[in-house]
């Protein structure tokens, strides 16, 4: 079967035609009916059952293995959620810009339509690897071949700026169109080949003809076709001194034929179209095509100075401009008749964007033409969960450990499409031999954390770099690095997201620029603002973080130094009410010392009136899951400084439901620390396991006052503040409120009418310890007001020196409660010898020096002496050693290559304490349930929590 493409008169050069004639063999094989995608085929030694699962699977196999993005592809388009994101960003007439991270589904939804609807897929590469064609990648390098091109532009002073710059123009639109014509006459050819056969032309052919562009390589043949022919149209000759002149086909040239043959080629479809059945009253004949171009922002960096805007900025300037503006010019003329264009990118410059449509449209707002919303695996379980058992095999799925294992898979691979995939490939690779040790490999060598939710932890598998495109290596983080303001915000955001789960931090300013580095993804239409929120990402944020300061130091810093290091800093930030820093570096702190077993009463000071029998006993933090109310308990243990966790997230702001959800051991975070909802009492609450397997629940205040006034050297009326805190930890004042006349009622939701009950019976559903003194009241309800369940009240102070055995805390009608809860404060001592930055020693001496209202009428040698044990200073240091001296702090940590010679992370490394008296406004509403006997004299108005330390830390780190 031959062809005469000469015989279409276009004009074409002998050797276009030639190409087109010399494939058209091929490319009738390529549409016969008989073809099909080559399918992955298992490894033949698998169980013959998994072995013919997998390969029922009919996943398609390209050169580097099998390929998801191929598989069932054209099958998603009529599914209802993925239709109406494709009817809102394939629109006609438009060019429709389409941002999101990498991996969030763009190029799957763009395949998708072109499935529907005729068009052409046109993307840039980053690798030889990536899907599509190299035409688009050729331009660059066609563009640079040329004499009269000009990669740098003289100064707009310059007599030839405006010479060069339109000469620059004209080439790029010749180097374009040729790729847009070449695409239409192969599509030509594809065309005439269907009808060759004998066959017309049908719906499948839409998504047949978006696989060949997708992937030339389906032809056999031409390597790449469409990257031959649109070299050949830019010049035709081998002739080196004529492939430097502007080609003989010029981009106006082209635009004629392509006018043509968009025409010619619609016609032809309606003549000898085959509409099935769902198709009986749509009209053959396509009213447009569509034109894609994936992965646009590769063309932001490419010739970022052979451009300019087309109109000044607000200085009046001309900005210098990439290839991808002219690019999108030229996308909008084609579409303005009648076609649609959807550019594709992560992180596009929406005022790049705005210049090159605006210099058509003189439109100046284009937020209606950007698109964010791709889907993923982000909060619907159930769906990700029925993606994914699809691949499972049904040996696997009617076992327990196989539900677990998809459980676990919805947890660790929440977010993008591509998490999923890359995994599953993985799995397959594998024959699905050993699923859960599989899981744990594939998670280490993506993030060099160890997960702790499997069955057991064991040694990894040897690391497959070719089957696990490893995200460590995807994430820029090169990128931020090198901006001070970008690294900061970005540092809070990751930090903030692994701490507390702070999934709406934001991030606007750099929104556009995290997304395209990898780590997030857009939260609105707008694509203003973004979030760090999928567990991976953030464990792989976290490793690149420490790799890349470790290759800057001369001695590495120890694992989750840097983590402490941020923690520090924001212990004097209170960003709403659901973000309090000192909070976050109490929850942290408590999570590192406990993350081995270790005997409480060294974490812990107990009063000494109030230390339960099991004060000694060892116990670590763990999280406790129980996801069927009919399945028995599982614990996997902590330990997120030594890279052991069960999931991507230390700890969880919680609201209402969230709080209820983690108390009953069903988060979906599997956090092991909750940060739960403000109304219910504590700030933070955990769950410790005992060497004997037995359980306590710890509720934690945090209050720092070493913001507000100091008066012989303790915070101005500690008692009244101090009961006010071991009122919130104490189960019978949990879910209550103060009316304006002092009385406590119970706060009332309308989605939890029994809110009070359902804590209590959360509270009741862990074992106790052994050797427990609590009275036995199993014969009664189980209620918050008189209960004794397995809780640890704990405070958590600043300034250290405020302990229990103070006059006006230590009396019973203080600490004791109906349930006979043991109650203590942190050990801050013992904090201290794991502090290698001394941070808790420095606030202490920070605030040993902040003025004091009390002893401005005494004399300092006979400063009255506190009334509990000082905290512990270290030995003055010998004469070996130099002393440390007290510096002024900086607020602003310098960079540096070196550590400190304290071995400091930073050289400016701690915060100063703020004279002013900046109360925590959530103290107002705490309230008082204790007692109102005390011996203290207490002043009305006096300050309350000082949370402000008066800075906001720059984060120049020096990583």
């Amino acid at each position: 079967m031959a062809l005469n493409s000469a015989a279409w008169q276009l004009g074409l050069p002998k050797q276009a035609t030639d190409l087109l004639d010399q494939n058209f063999e091929s490319m009738c094989r390529f549409v016969a009916p008989d073809w099909e995608i080559p399918a992955w085929v298992p490894d033949t030694t698998l169980p013959q059952e998994q072995f013919q699962f997998f390969r029922d699977l009919k996943i398609p196999s390209v050169p580097n293995g099998p390929n998801f993005l191929f598989h069932e592809l054209g099958d998603y388009g009529h599914d209802p959620d993925m239709k109406s994101r494709i009817e809102n960003i394939f629109r006609p007439k438009a060019t429709t810009c389409l941002i999101n991270a990498s991996g969030t589904g763009k190029t799957r939804h763009s395949l998708e339509a072109l499935c529907l609807e005729w068009g052409f897929y046109l993307c840039f590469k980053d690798k030889s690897l990536d899907i599509g064609s190299g035409d688009m990648n050729d331009i660059e390098r066609r563009l640079r071949t040329k004499k009269t091109f000009t990669p740098v532009l003289p100064p707009r002073s310059d007599e030839t700026y405006t010479t060069k710059l339109d000469d620059n123009r004209e080439l790029v639109d010749d180097s374009f169109y040729h790729v847009i014509l070449a695409r239409f006459l192969i599509f030509k050819l594809f065309l005439t080949a269907i009808v060759a056969t004998g066959r017309p032309i049908t719906r499948a052919d839409k998504k047949r003809w978006t696989l060949l562009q997708a992937h030339p390589d389906f032809l056999e043949g031409t390597l790449d076709i469409f990257r031959s022919l649109a070299s050949i149209l830019d010049s035709p000759t081998l002739d080196e001194t004529v492939r430097k002149q502007r080609s003989a086909m010029t981009g106006a040239d082209c635009n004629v034929i392509y006018n043509r043959l968009s025409i010619e080629t619609r016609e032809f479809i309606s003549k000898h179209y085959e509409r099935d059945a769902s198709e009986a009253k749509i009209n053959p004949k396509p009213d447009r095509f569509y034109f894609v171009v994936d992965e646009a922002q590769l063309a932001a960096r490419i010739l970022d100075r052979a451009f300019a805007s087309a109109r000044p900025n607000p200085q009046g300037n001309f900005d210098l401009r990439p290839l991808l503006r002219e690019l999108i010019a030229i996308l909008r003329n084609l579409s303005l008749d009648e076609h649609g264009a959807v550019i594709t990118g992560t992180g596009l410059d929406i005022e790049l964007i705005q210049d090159a449509l605006g210099s058509i449209l003189l439109k100046a707002d284009v937020e209606g033409d950007l698109r964010s919303d791709t889907g993923g695996f982000y909060e619907d379980k159930a769906m990700h969960k029925a993606y994914i058992t699809r691949f499972m095999p049904p040996d696997l799925m009617r076992t327990r450990d196989g539900e677990h294992f998809v459980q676990r898979m919805t947890k660790w691979l929440a977010g993008r499409y591509r998490t999923t995939a890359a995994f599953l490939l993985y799995f397959l690779r594998n024959g699905g031999q050993n699923p859960q040790l599989l899981l744990d490999t594939w998670i280490h060598f993506q993030t060099n954390f160890t997960p702790t939710d499997g069955p057991t932890i064991r040694n990894f598998l040897p690391a497959d770099p070719e089957a696990t495109n490893r995200m460590l290596n995807q994430l820029q983080y090169n990128r931020i690095e090198t901006n001070s303001e970008m690294l900061t915000l970005f540092t809070r955001a990751v930090h903030h997201s692994f701490i507390r789960s702070q999934i709406n931090t934001t991030m606007s300013k750099f929104a556009r620029k995290f997304v395209e580095y990898g780590f997030a993804r857009f939260r609105d239409g707008k694509c203003s603002t973004s979030r760090i929120y999928e567990p991976l990402i953030i464990l792989s944020a976290m490793s690149r973080m420490e790799v890349t300061c470790n290759q800057r130091r001369i001695n590495p810093i120890s694992p989750g130094q840097l983590l402490v290091s941020h923690t520090e800093l924001d212990v004097g930030d209170k960003d709403g009410a659901n973000n309090n820093g000192f909070e976050s570096y109490v929850g942290l702190a408590l999570a590192d010392t406990l993350g081995e077993f270790i005997p409480l009463d060294k974490v812990f000071v107990f009063h000494k009136k109030y230390r339960p029998k099991w004060a000694n006993k060892r116990a670590r933090l763990v999280t406790v899951q129980q996801d069927d109310p009919s399945a028995a308990l599982t614990v996997h243990e902590v330990s997120w400084s030594r890279g052991r966790v069960p999931g991507g997230h230390l700890g969880h702001n919680c609201n209402l439901d969230e709080t209820l959800q983690w108390m009953q051991h069903q988060d979906p975070l599997q956090a092991p620390i909750c940060y739960p909802d403000k109304n219910m009492g504590p700030d933070i609450l955990c769950k410790l396991q005992f060497e004997d397997e037995t359980f306590l629940w710890v509720a934690v205040q945090c209050k720092n006052y070493t913001g507000g006034i100091k008066q012989n050297d303790l915070p101005r009326n500690i008692a009244q503040k101090a009961r006010k805190a071991i009122a919130t930890v104490t189960p019978a004042h949990f879910w209550m409120s103060q009316t304006q006349e002092g009385e406590l009622r119970p706060y009332c939701y309308s989605s939890q009418p029994k809110l009070r009950e359902t804590t209590a019976r959360a509270l009741a559903s862990l074992s106790p310890p052994t050797l427990s003194t609590r009275k036995s009241n199993r014969a009664h309800p189980i209620n918050l007001d008189d209960h004794s369940f397995p809780l640890l009240r704990v405070l958590a102070v600043f300034p250290t020196a405020v302990d229990l055995e103070r006059p006006g805390i230590s009396s019973d009608n203080v600490l004791k409660d109906a349930g006979q809860h043991p109650i203590c404060t942190i050990n801050w001592d013992y904090m201290g010898t794991k502090d290698k930055r001394q941070f808790v020693r420095a606030m202490d001496d920070d605030y040993e020096e902040k003025p004091d209202v009390g002893a401005k009428a005494k004399q300092k040698t006979t400063r009255k002496a506190k009334t509990s044990a000082p905290l512990k200073r270290k030995k003055a240091p010998s004469s070996k050693t130099p002393k440390r001296k007290k510096q002024k702090r900086s607020k602003t940590p310098t960079d540096s290559d070196t550590e400190m010679s304290d071995g400091s992370l930073f050289s400016g490394s701690l915060p100063p304490l703020s004279e002013s008296d900046d109360s925590d406004p959530d103290d107002d509403m705490d309230v008082d349930r204790t007692s109102q006997d005390t011996d203290v004299e207490l002043e009305p108005d006096d300050e309350l929590d000082g949370m402000a330390l008066g800075f906001k830390s720059s984060l120049s780190m020096a990583l």
